[in-house]
């Protein structure tokens, strides 16, 4: 006999049997739990993914159940059965008759506008008829004949006046993209002043006015309706809109705020919101043979700093333009404007009261 007889035999072979049904066993009780979690994911992932691609390059229509394409949706043709492609969508308003009624510049006497002669009358003063009186009481819900109650009227403290914008990409109102038009797109944020920071708020309806072919940098504003109120706080608080007689000096002191790009042709998007005090600047100095030729309209503001540097950029656009008195106001909107911080470009802003009958009338045929 081997003197080497009294150790097993395959003595070697035996523990990496052993190890191996060790690790088979491992494998069974972890490996494939594992394996089944991450093909569970994949799918859930794949799926997420796919129903993502659907939601974004088709509109689910109603009675009878089936899809249309994305683009089909507010391109002014009803392509469901019932029309919902076309309920949501971004609505044009246009400028309808002028607001009739307001407060004198003392902010002290009701006025109301004379349509055939085009001046303001004072309410129950010389030269007050009944045909004005009508029209005042007409405008304040009153439809019978007149009689007079001690009022208050001002600006809208409720309203947010803005240039829209999704995703950092202004709105073209010509762009045939019905996923632009959709207002289930929009979201609005409000609360914090860092970006992303706050939850985002549904969108119920946006107003937009219709173009000026002739000076196509015009008639950039919109209004946007909430689905729900938004809840006043520290951080959340209303602007007042000017009244219609607010008529600003050159060289008045303005703020303006925005998440927009902090330098010209480079830098990055503010991730906080940032404020700048500026000044307005005369429109004709802005309209100079070295500054804007003539771009600037009477619906237009300019504002910034003399020797330049300080001033809206891109990505500001919807911003307020705000000044305060004895509250603040919004005066305008981050328009556009010819390059960052120039000297002899200053920003250019939709003007607030060129816009608070277009505002109003808004307001009333959707309150």
């Amino acid at each position: 006999m081997d003197p080497d007889s009294n150790q097993p035999l395959n003595s070697l072979d035996v523990t990496p049997l052993r190890k191996a049904r060790t690790s088979l066993e491992t494998f069974r009780k972890v490996g494939i739990p594992i394996i089944a979690a991450l093909l569970s994911l994949l799918t859930i992932t794949a799926v997420a993914v796919l129903i993502k691609v659907v939601l974004d390059n088709y509109f689910l229509c109603g009675q009878p159940l089936h899809f249309i394409q994305r683009g089909q949706v507010c391109d002014g043709q009803q392509d469901c059965a019932s029309g919902e492609d076309e309920q949501h969508c971004v609505k044009k308003f246009p400028d309808g008759p002028p607001v009739t009624v307001r407060l004198s510049r003392d902010r002290s006497t009701l006025q109301v506008l004379d349509l055939a002669t085009k001046n303001w009358a004072s309410a129950c003063f010389d030269n007050f008829t009944e045909a004005l009186a009508k029209t005042a009481c007409g405008q304040m819900g009153y439809d019978s004949k007149p009689t007079f109650r001690a009022v208050e009227i001002g600006p809208a403290q409720d309203l947010d006046v803005v240039k829209i914008t999704e995703n950092m990409q202004e709105l073209q109102v010509q762009n045939s993209n019905g996923k632009r038009l959709d207002v289930s797109n929009w979201k609005v944020m409000a609360g914090s002043d860092k970006m992303g920071n706050f939850p985002s708020l549904p969108v119920a309806k946006i107003f937009i006015t219709e173009p000026n072919i002739t000076s196509p940098k015009e008639q950039d504003i919109a209004l946007v309706k909430l689905q729900l109120p938004l809840t006043f706080s520290g951080t959340v608080r209303p602007i007042c809109l000017p009244f219609s007689d607010e008529e600003l000096a050159p060289a008045t002191p303005l703020w303006v705020s925005g998440w927009g790009f902090t330098e010209q042709n480079g830098g990055k998007i503010s991730d906080i919101l940032l404020q700048a005090s500026v000044q307005l600047i005369d429109s004709t100095r802005c309209n100079a043979e070295d500054a804007y030729q003539g771009e600037v309209t009477e619906k237009m503001l300019c504002a910034g700093i003399p020797e330049g540097g300080v001033d809206t950029c891109q990505g500001d656009s919807g911003g307020p333009l705000m000044y305060l008195s004895d509250r603040w106001q919004v005066v305008g909107v981050v328009s556009w404007g010819d390059g960052c911080g120039e000297p002899s470009t200053p920003g250019v802003y939709t003007k607030a009261t060129a816009y608070l009958s277009w505002i109003y009338n808004v307001r009333k045929s959707d309150p």
